[in-house]
């Protein structure tokens, strides 16, 4: 991606694309609010609660229990609605519900808290189970394939940057303000970046209607069932690998705050500056990714940021101090500035032409059972064997996914 394309689109692009473009850009700028506040403090905030591994587990585990159940049904009310409908209505009855997180306080009592971020957490589950399925299908709706590279490594830029802005002053706004206000003020920050991303969903507009047949297809098979063809088969063994992926990632994750909290003992200050610098490193190489990506293409470049997280997560376990804790994050910055787009661009250029609600709904379930076996296997196993070691043996599984999607993918 040359300074000159991602910094303007060109003068001759259709109206209807560069409208599309820039509310994906402006959608995701707003998001960094939520990513850089809410989603970067909230387990944390729950494990100074005192939530446990596994409680920290079952903040992701339920939702996906939930969403596991409901994906293949939501592809047919994904298929109904269109992509564009069922995308802007998930997110603004999803977002409407990041705001109890600062409201919390102010009706439930510091004993309940943590069992009232499981609650909102289930409540989000339903409208963002349409999100997930329909979001993926519009953009391939809304923006061609030889722009889809080039918009989604521009949106993880605009991520990057805003998200470790965000960061940073959440962090100094939890140094400046008692416990738990800081906080509260943290998740205001978030509930308006989420709920502004609603408008710009809105206006994205898809450019063409679905393949001929494509509907003809869908009511000659059983209800669930996608048409299993040459092109099925072949996402169907990207899905698989994908969710190896992320199964580790979330075995992984429940770990992590704790281990940063109780054995490095790090304060919110250390924890700000490090998921920022990791914002920033990934925005750099969101820059440069679509060079990256032209050289070892998609498939190449998951397998290599899956590596550098391993590498990452091997670090955080030997660490003892904050420098070791930023060396990790230096190496997962890079990881995961790779991986954020070669993988999400790998799965897109293999969703079957046809039918492509239903493929998605399973691409999503899968993804929730990675969500679910991981965020429940991760504490159970660090129960046994401690955290530090459990993430180096996660590590080493990750590495080998890696090297299987290099090898098989």
């Amino acid at each position: 991606m040359n300074a000159a394309r991602f910094l303007r689109l060109p003068p001759d692009l259709p109206a209807e694309l560069r409208s599309n473009i820039i509310h994906y850009y402006l959608d995701i700028s707003w998001w960094g609010l939520y990513a850089g506040a809410t989603a970067a403090f909230l387990t944390i905030y729950a494990a100074r609660l005192g939530a446990s591994a596994a409680q920290i587990g079952l903040l992701n585990a339920l939702p996906s229990a939930i969403s596991l159940i409901l994906s293949l049904p939501f592809a047919n009310i994904v298929q109904r609605m269109g992509a564009h409908r069922a995308t802007w209505l998930g997110a603004f009855f999803s977002r409407v519900l990041f705001r109890p997180y600062a409201l919390r306080p102010f009706f439930v009592a510091e004993n309940g808290q943590v069992t009232a971020i499981l609650v909102i957490a289930v409540l989000m589950t339903v409208p963002n189970i349409l999100v997930n399925i329909a979001f993926n299908q519009l953009l391939i709706e809304a923006v061609p394939s030889d722009w889809r590279g080039t918009v989604v490594g521009v949106r993880n830029a605009f991520f990057s940057i805003i998200s470790f802005a965000v960061t940073i002053l959440c962090g100094l706004i939890l140094t400046w303000l008692p416990f738990p206000v800081g906080y509260q003020v943290v998740f205001v920050i978030g509930f308006i970046g989420g709920i502004a991303t609603t408008y710009h969903l809105y206006k994205i507009r898809p450019l063409a209607l679905e393949e001929p047949g494509a509907a003809q297809i869908v009511q000659r098979l059983p209800r669930y069932l996608p048409p299993i063809d040459r092109q099925g088969r072949r996402y169907l063994q990207v899905i698989g690998i994908l969710f190896l992926i992320n199964m580790t990632s979330n075995m992984i994750a429940p770990l992590v705050p704790g281990l940063l909290i109780n054995t490095l003992r790090l304060s919110d200050s250390w924890i700000s500056i490090g998921t920022a610098t990791n914002s920033l490193i990934v925005f750099i190489i969101s820059l440069s990714i679509a060079r990256l990506t032209r050289r070892v293409g998609n498939r190449g470049g998951t397998a290599l940021g899956a590596a550098l997280l391993s590498a990452q997560v091997i670090i955080l376990a030997l660490a003892s101090n904050p420098a070791h804790y930023l060396a990790a994050v230096i190496v997962g910055g890079i990881g995961s500035g790779i991986l954020m787009t070669a993988q999400y661009n790998y799965h897109l250029e293999s969703v079957p032409q046809s039918n492509r609600a239903a493929w998605l709904s399973w691409n999503l379930m899968l993804g929730n059972a990675a969500l679910l076996i991981g965020s429940l296997v991760g504490p159970y196993l660090a129960g046994w064997t401690g955290s530090p070691l459990a993430l180096i043996l996660f590590g080493v599984l990750r590495l080998l996914t890696g090297l299987l999607v290099f090898y098989r993918g």
